[in-house]
């Protein structure tokens, strides 16, 4: 089985770790010592300068997203 979870990397001594939340333990069977295989891949936010970026638009946010309900209801 994958599972894909977002962690959070930390400072363990000279290294770096993150640590595997109790529910996916309980869920893959995880014990200490298993080995895993783990593919990393950073998150990569928006930038802060993005939002609002479309003020002053003339866009109705709030319109659209009701718009858009309707349609994928």
């Amino acid at each position: 089985m994958t599972e894909e979870v977002e962690l959070e990397v930390r400072k363990w001594g000279n290294s770096l770790g993150v640590r595997i939340p109790m529910e996916v333990v309980r869920r893959e069977g995880l014990k200490p010592n298993d080995r895993v295989v783990l593919q990393l891949s950073k998150l990569r936010r928006p930038r802060k300068d993005v939002f609002g970026a479309l003020k002053g638009a003339g866009i109705d946010a709030q319109a659209l997203k009701d718009r858009l309900r309707v349609e994928h209801a």
